[in-house]
């Protein structure tokens, strides 16, 4: 047996022809096989005594279960399988297995693991699901971490947390051990952000696609003047182009809520 789920498509507007906002539900697929001859009504019987006849099920007998399997699979991360070799799944379902299985822990990702090298052309796409993984890690690690709580007593405390709430673009500046750095850590938990590395060519190859906070810890102008260009896009949540080790510049278009630099004095 194997379960995957998938989301169903999400719906455009008739008139602008953009995506409609909003939560959209999912629906399951599901493969199995009898050791026993089972007519489709006995079936379709049994997974209603399963769901009290809540849902709605099309039953039907599986042509190909190498293609069913895969299809099952292609957009799940952890299908459920019992009796099914995980080679039989999708790309997408074995690299996410093999990232969970293999990546306990944030470390580098091996690129020559056997794996990797096994998927040939492909190895970049299984490669980016082990880095998301990695990064997931990372951010529950960071998550799970010990932050001390605001003192919202104070009025410059207060100050900057209604600006971080309600700005674009947020800098502090201050002397050292004022708290400012565990202020937006503490503001950030639990929130997609990206945080700046020290100023490099590569430095924005990091940065994905999706995220909703870009914080610049240590900010000095001086040591970004070679990137202002690159930052004022960022702020006016213009395109960018980027450059990363061992892959072709490219453009992105990031639209992130709030930019946040702090420096000491």
């Amino acid at each position: 047996m194997a379960i995957g789920e998938e989301k169903y498509y999400t719906p455009l507007d008739s008139e602008t022809g953009e995506i409609v906002p909003g939560d959209h539900s999912k629906h399951q697929h599901v493969f199995m096989e009898t050791q026993e001859k089972r007519l489709l009504v006995e079936i379709r019987e049994h997974f209603l005594s399963f769901t009290d006849g809540e849902y709605s099920l099309d039953i039907q007998t599986c042509r190909s279960p190498k293609s069913w399997l895969i299809y099952l699979s292609k957009e799940d991360t952890h299908p459920f399988v019992y009796n099914v070799r995980v080679s039989q799944l999708s790309l997408f379902a074995r690299a996410w297995h093999h990232a969970k299985t293999t990546y306990r822990t944030p470390r580098p990702i091996n690129r020559q693991d056997e794996f990797i090298v096994r998927c040939g052309q492909n190895a970049r796409f299984a490669i980016g699901i082990c880095e998301e993984h990695v990064q997931n890690l990372r951010q529950q690690q960071a998550n799970d971490r010990l932050l001390y709580a605001p003192n919202v007593i104070c009025n410059v405390v207060n100050d900057i947390l209604l600006a971080l709430e309600s700005s674009n673009h947020v800098y502090t500046y201050g002397e050292p051990g004022l708290g400012k750095t565990e202020l937006v850590d503490w503001f950030l938990r639990g929130k997609k952000y990206w945080k700046a590395g020290e100023p490099s060519n590569f430095l924005f190859g990091t940065l994905p696609d999706q995220v909703d906070y870009i914080w610049f810890e240590d900010f000095k102008l001086d040591k970004y003047l070679p990137y202002l260009s690159t930052l004022l896009s960022l702020m006016d949540k213009k395109e960018v182009t980027v450059s990363r080790k061992g892959v072709d510049d490219c453009t992105k278009m990031i639209f992130p809520n709030l930019f946040i630099a702090q420096t000491m004095k």
